[in-house]
């Protein structure tokens, strides 16, 4: 009564099915291959090709410095290479919502923490993130403890006295005297 009729299919059929089925995914697998042997082959010429061009670079590279020394040379002084920068690297800013490499780049630097410092030389120009190239130290300090106090306030609300910014300070100290002259007048 409960009983269900199953067509039945010649184990033959069964198996052209499976033999035509593998001979498919043979060639589909084939073809894979193909492709991937061209890719590799297209970027094996490209690395070559930048390669080469970096060697370039490096050999004018030094055979600019090369002839800078001769110039030199001839004219009686000494050519000295350029010497490292001194940079002076500050962490400013939280982990969350930061891209994943910015994130690496601190923690290279050994920046794990807000407000953690380091001085580090280089040679050639680096940056990433928020540059200060053209403030004088006095504004880049004046804005770092802005952010700094701010932080400092939130994170340890009372338990830590934060004392306002310098520029802050002589702000509020202009105003004082524009108000006694004010007065005076």
């Amino acid at each position: 009564m409960g009983e269900e009729i199953k067509a039945v299919i010649p184990e033959s059929l069964l198996k052209k099915k499976k033999k035509k089925r593998n001979e498919e995914w043979e060639l589909a697998k084939k073809q894979d291959l193909e492709t991937a042997k061209k890719k590799k082959v297209e970027n094996r010429k490209l690395i070559y090709s930048r390669a080469k061009q970096y060697a370039k670079e490096y050999e004018a590279q030094e055979k600019e410095l090369i002839q800078l020394k001769q110039e030199a040379k001839l004219k009686g002084v000494f050519y000295v290479d350029l010497e490292a920068k001194l940079l002076f690297i500050i962490r400013i800013r939280g982990i969350n919502a930061m891209h994943p490499r910015t994130r690496k780049i601190l923690q290279l630097l050994r920046l794990r923490q807000v407000a953690f410092q380091i001085f580090s030389k280089t040679k050639r120009n680096m940056g990433y993130g928020n540059q200060f190239p053209t403030l004088p130290c006095v504004e880049i300090e004046e804005g770092i403890n802005k952010r700094l106090s701010r932080m400092l306030d939130r994170q340890w609300k009372k338990s830590i006295v934060v004392r306002p910014p310098p520029f802050l300070k002589k702000l509020r100290q202009k105003e004082a005297a524009e108000e006694v002259e004010k007065s005076v007048a």
